[in-house]
C-alpha cells in the first residue's frame, strides 16, 4: 500500500475508501500510508436472493487529506480486480468473465477524487469517479473519520448500480438473478 488520502473505497469495487489527523497545525493535507492488513474493501449482493460477498484487499492508495484544508485534499485507489474473493464458487467463476467484470481486458479498478465534503462531526462525502470495465462512474462516498495522534481509521459505505457499470448486463439485465445493487463497505487504517 502507498500514500493515503481518503478512502475510496471502494468497490468498489471497490472504493475507495482518505483521512488525516484533525490537527489544525497542518496547512497542507498530510499524505497518508495504508496499513493493509487493517483495511480493505468488503462488496456484497445477492444471488438468487442469497448473500453473496466479497473483497479487494489488495488495493494502494495515494491519500493527502486535512478536514481542516479539504480543498488539498485528494486520494487515488488502485484496486487490482485479480483473483476474485468469495467464498462463492459462482462469483469466483463468474466475476472475470466479459460480462461481468472483464477481469482479462480490465484488469484493475480506480477510484479518484479531489473534491470532499463535510457533512457531520467526522463525517465527510469524497465526490469522485469509480473507473470500472472502461466505465466512468460518479460516485459520491460518504465516510466517518476517527484520528488518534498520527492514525487514522476510516469506514465508507455506498450501494452501486451494476448496471450503471455495464456489469452482468447480456446474462442478467434485468436483475432476475443477481441484484442490481452492489454494497461496498471500505475499511482503511493508515498512519501519516
Amino acid at each position: 500500500m502507498t500514500k493515503f488520502n481518503m478512502k475510496m473505497a471502494a468497490l468498489a469495487f471497490g472504493v475507495a475508501g482518505s483521512f488525516a489527523p484533525l490537527n489544525s497545525a497542518f496547512a497542507d493535507a498530510p499524505l497518508w500510508k495504508v496499513n493493509a492488513a487493517q483495511s480493505g474493501i468488503y462488496w456484497s449482493t445477492t444471488w438468487t436472493n442469497q448473500p453473496v460477498t466479497g473483497n479487494f484487499n489488495n488495493f494502494s492508495a495515494n491519500i493527502k487529506f486535512n478536514p481542516d484544508d479539504l480543498k488539498s485534499s485528494s486520494v487515488v485507489v488502485n484496486i487490482p480486480l485479480n483473483p476474485i474473493a468469495s467464498p462463492s464458487r459462482e462469483a469466483v467463476d463468474n466475476l472475470p468473465l466479459k460480462d461481468w467484470l472483464d477481469t482479462k481486458a480490465f484488469p484493475n479498478a480506480k477510484y479518484e477524487s479531489n473534491s470532499f465534503r463535510k457533512t457531520g462531526a467526522n463525517s465527510y462525502v469524497a465526490d469522485g469517479f469509480l473507473t470500472l470495465k472502461g466505465v466512468k462512474y460518479k460516485l459520491a462516498l460518504p465516510f466517518t473519520l476517527q484520528t488518534n495522534g498520527n492514525q487514522a481509521v476510516m469506514n465508507g459505505k455506498v450501494v452501486i448500480d451494476r448496471m450503471k457499470l455495464k456489469i452482468g448486463l447480456s446474462s442478467d439485465g434485468k436483475g432476475e438473478w443477481v441484484s442490481r445493487n452492489v454494497t461496498v463497505n471500505i475499511k482503511v487504517t493508515a498512519t501519516k
